[in-house]
C-alpha cells in the first residue's frame, strides 16, 4: 500500500477515495509486472537448483551453496504459491482452501467457467445472430426495453395495515456509522469472492484496513450526511449467467448486477442494520430475509397442510405465484412508498433509494461492455 497516503485532493471524499484506489491498482499492476514469477520462471529456477545439486554431488556442499539452495527453494515455493492463489480465485472453487497445489484442476475450472459463460450466438425475433456486434446490440435493446418505465395505475397502499417500526428502531437505523460496524462487515466477508468493477476484492481492503480506514470512514460519513454516492463509485454493470446448458435467447441468462467494492461494503453495512428490525416489519408468516427463519420452512408447512387435507378427506386450493425477474421489475418509487408506510425515516429511505437505484448501466457481453443506458425500474 505504499503511496496510499500521497496527497490527493478532491472536493468530494468519495471521488478522493476512488482516485486513491485507482492509483493503488495502477501501482499493484506495475509491481506485478516487475515481480511476477510465472511457470516458465519457476522452471528456470528449478533448472538452476538441479545444476546446483549436480555440482554439489561432484564437489560437495559448502556454506555458499547451501544458502543458495535455500534461496532457490524459497523462490520456487513463493512463485508456486502465487500461481496457486491466482488460479484458485479464477476457478471460484469455494470448498478448496489455500494450500492446494497449482494443479490442472484449477486451470480446468477457470477455463470451464469461461466456456460456460461465452455467448457465441443468440436468437432475436426468430433470427439466429452470431456477429458479436449484433449480439451486443440485441442484448442492449432487450434490457433497454426491460428497464424502461411502465406507466400504469397502481393501487394506493397507504390504507393498508403495515407492521410499523418503533421510534427506537427508527432512530437506531439512522445513527451515525461507527468504525466498528464497518470493520465487522469488511472482516466478516469472504475476501476471495469475485472482485468488483474496481477489480479489487475484499482481501485488499481487509489486509490494509488500518491504512485505508480513515479515508474510507470519511467517505461513509459523507454518505451519512448527504445520502448520495458519487458517480465514480456508483457505476453498475450487468453480467449474464447461464440458467441452463442450451443458451438460445437472452431470457436463458440470469442478469447479475456488479458494483464496486466500496458500494458493496456500504450496502452491506445498511443490510446488517436492517436485519435487526426485520422481525418487527416482516410479519409472522414471512420466512425469507428474517434471521432464524428459512424460506424452505414454507415448503414444509405447505406439504403438511396438503397431507392433512388428504388424510381428512378435505378439499383445498394451492396457488403458486412466480414473479419472473421480480427485482428487475420493481419500481424504486414503490419500494420507497412501502418503506414510508412501515415507518422508516426520511434519511433511511434516501439511503436505500441511492443504493438500489442505478443512474446508468452497461451490459457485459463476453467481457466487453455495451454503451451505458439509463434505467427507470429495477433494484440493484
Amino acid at each position: 500500500m505504499s503511496g496510499w497516503k500521497e496527497s490527493v485532493v478532491f472536493e468530494s471524499k468519495g471521488v478522493m477515495l476512488e482516485a486513491k484506489m485507482r492509483g493503488s491498482k495502477r501501482r499493484m499492476k506495475r509491481w506485478l509486472g516487475s515481480n511476477k514469477l510465472k511457470s516458465d520462471s519457476v522452471s528456470k529456477v528449478g533448472a538452476r537448483l538441479d545444476r546446483l545439486d549436480s555440482e554439489a554431488m561432484r564437489l560437495g556442499w559448502n556454506d555458499s551453496s547451501r544458502r543458495e539452495r535455500v534461496s532457490l527453494l524459497a523462490e520456487i515455493w513463493s512463485g508456486l504459491r502465487k500461481e496457486e492463489q491466482k488460479w484458485r480465485q479464477k476457478s471460484r472453487v469455494k470448498w478448496l482452501k489455500e494450500g492446494d497445489r497449482n494443479s490442472k484442476f484449477f486451470h480446468m475450472m477457470a477455463d470451464g467457467r469461461r466456456r460456460r459463460n461465452f455467448i457465441g450466438d443468440l436468437t432475436f425475433n426468430g433470427v439466429v445472430v452470431q456477429n458479436p456486434k449484433l449480439i451486443k446490440e440485441g442484448v442492449l435493446n432487450f434490457f433497454q426495453d426491460h428497464f424502461k418505465n411502465v406507466n400504469w395505475q397502481r393501487p394506493k397502499i397507504n390504507g393498508l395495515n403495515f407492521n410499523l417500526l418503533s421510534v427506537a428502531e427508527k432512530e437506531g437505523l439512522e445513527m451515525e456509522f461507527k468504525v466498528e460496524e464497518v470493520w465487522e462487515t469488511v472482516n466478516g466477508w469472504d475476501g476471495n469472492k469475485a472482485p468488483g468493477l474496481d477489480e479489487l476484492n475484499l482481501n485488499f481492503i481487509n489486509k490494509d484496513w488500518e491504512e485505508i480506514r480513515e479515508d474510507f470512514m470519511t467517505f461513509i460519513l459523507e454518505f451519512y450526511d448527504d445520502g448520495s454516492v458519487v458517480r465514480e463509485l456508483n457505476t453498475t454493470f450487468i453480467t449474464l449467467i447461464p440458467k441452463k446448458k442450451r443458451l438460445t435467447m437472452v431470457n436463458d441468462f440470469r442478469p447479475i448486477r456488479l458494483v464496486g467494492s466500496m458500494h458493496k461494503i456500504l450496502a452491506n453495512v445498511l443490510s446488517n442494520r436492517i436485519k435487526r428490525v426485520m422481525k418487527s416489519v416482516g410479519g409472522d408468516f414471512q420466512m425469507a430475509f428474517v434471521e432464524g427463519r428459512q424460506i424452505t420452512n414454507s415448503f414444509v408447512i405447505a406439504e403438511e397442510i396438503i397431507n392433512k387435507w388428504k388424510r381428512d378427506g378435505d378439499g383445498g386450493v394451492v396457488i403458486k405465484l412466480d414473479f419472473e425477474k421480480a427485482y428487475d421489475s420493481t419500481d424504486p418509487g414503490f419500494l420507497d412508498e412501502v418503506l414510508g408506510c412501515m415507518g422508516f425515516g426520511d434519511r433511511w429511505r434516501s439511503w436505500i433509494s441511492e443504493c438500489v437505484s442505478s443512474p446508468l448501466m452497461s451490459i457485459l457481453i463476453n467481457g466487453s461492455p455495451t454503451p451505458q443506458f439509463g434505467i427507470k425500474r429495477g433494484l440493484r
